[in-house]
């Protein structure tokens, strides 16, 4: 290409703009509250957080499976044997037939 092609002149402009908006990028990438540095980190602890409350939700299920099994194993001694029955006339003490003879005797005395 010859030095006064005019060509030249909108290909220096383009290159020029370009860099323009290379710059921008870069600018808005490094600094500010949207900076991928920021990102990272904000990325890196909810990612510490969510690792840790999987820990603890798994520790949460052994607890509760370790308690059902318990739960389980206690019941077996809750279970009925024998279903209850009302209890018969009561034999002892004769409180009635006590009373009338003590009032008797003493009737007597």
């Amino acid at each position: 290409m010859r030095p006064d092609n005019p060509q030249i002149g909108v290909l220096r402009n383009r290159i020029e703009s370009l860099e323009r908006e290379i710059a921008e990028a870069r600018r808005r990438i490094t600094s500010g509250e949207a900076a991928i540095p920021q990102q990272i980190a904000l990325f890196e602890r909810l990612s510490l957080e969510r690792e840790f409350a999987d820990r603890q939700l798994a520790s949460a299920i052994g607890s509760l499976e370790a308690a059902r099994i318990e739960a389980q194993r206690q019941q077996l001694f809750l279970a009925r044997i024998v279903q209850p029955n009302l209890a018969e006339y009561p034999l002892h003490p004769r409180s009635v037939l006590i009373l009338v003879t003590m009032a008797i005797v003493l009737v007597a005395v």
